[in-house]
Order: C-alpha cells, then structure tokens, then sequence
C-alpha cells in the first residue's frame, strides 16, 4: 500500500513497504515515475531530489 508522503502538483512522493524495507516512489504529472530505495536515501533527500527535478523540468519547458 502506498502512502502519500508529499504532494508538489507535478509530483507526488509516495511510502511503500513492500518487503519489509521503505521505499520512495516519486511519480510526476507526465506519466514517469523514479524509485528510491529506503536503504540509501532518506526522506529529505528524496525531497531535494524532486524538487531539484521538478525545476529543471520548468526549466527545459517538459
């Protein structure tokens, strides 16, 4: 089950637990979506990272 942890309107990051172990999933408004394992990331830095990809998405115009 997937919880929603923050929402940017062009992206939403979303908590999973699939095995045991957390997991980010970051799906953006055009259709892709990137995962982060829990293992290496934390919750700040997947929201860096978002954010990060969401300007550079303004940016370019996608």
């Amino acid at each position: 089950m997937r919880i929603v942890v923050e929402n940017y309107g062009d992206a939403c990051i979303y908590q999973d637990r699939p095995f045991g172990y957390k997991r980010f999933i970051v799906e953006f408004k055009d259709g892709s979506t990137i995962l982060y394992s829990g293992l290496w990331y934390k919750i700040d830095q997947v929201r860096k990272f978002t954010i990060g990809a969401l300007e550079a998405r303004a940016g370019t115009g996608k």
